[in-house]
């Protein structure tokens, strides 16, 4: 009786376990980062367009921006790494950054069968700024 209620016992673990670990799964998709640099001609600039592999978000995070500066960010969609003939996916979602801050960017890229992402931004200082930072079309959430 003892050892039946033990192994039981294994069993419930096992499975609770093995549940746990499947829901950290994480799906490999096009998350890394890239490196990226606004020079803002006639206020705007984008960011060269990466593989979207899945529906999760985009997302960037400024690492340098001169004091009381920002920037305003959006995603568009593209079938061209270059960005040139991008249509926005934002369906509205623009986000604000400064310096340290960070997004996850929503977007349809992937549901509307585009094939890049591609992050359009436009200053939103009179005074020259010159953001740097990182940016990846997929996302992995944060915990």
């Amino acid at each position: 009786m003892k050892k039946r209620g033990i192994a039981i016992l294994l069993v419930l673990f096992f499975a609770v376990t093995s549940v746990h670990l499947g829901m950290n799964r994480v799906n490999a998709n096009n998350h890394k980062d890239t490196q990226f640099n606004f020079y803002f001609h006639n206020y705007f600039d984008h960011t060269e367009g990466r593989r979207k592999t899945d529906d999760s978000s985009s997302y960037m995070k400024c690492k340098e921006l001169r004091d009381n500066a920002s920037y305003t960010a959006y995603v568009y969609g593209s079938n061209e790494t270059t960005g040139n003939f991008a249509e926005d996916v934002s369906q509205g979602y623009h986000y604000l950054f400064k310096r340290g801050t960070h997004h996850f960017m929503r977007n349809w890229v992937y549901e509307e069968n585009l094939k890049y992402a591609v992050i359009y931004a436009n200053q939103n200082t009179p005074f020259p700024t010159f953001p740097k930072g990182v940016w990846s079309p997929d996302s992995v959430p944060e915990r």
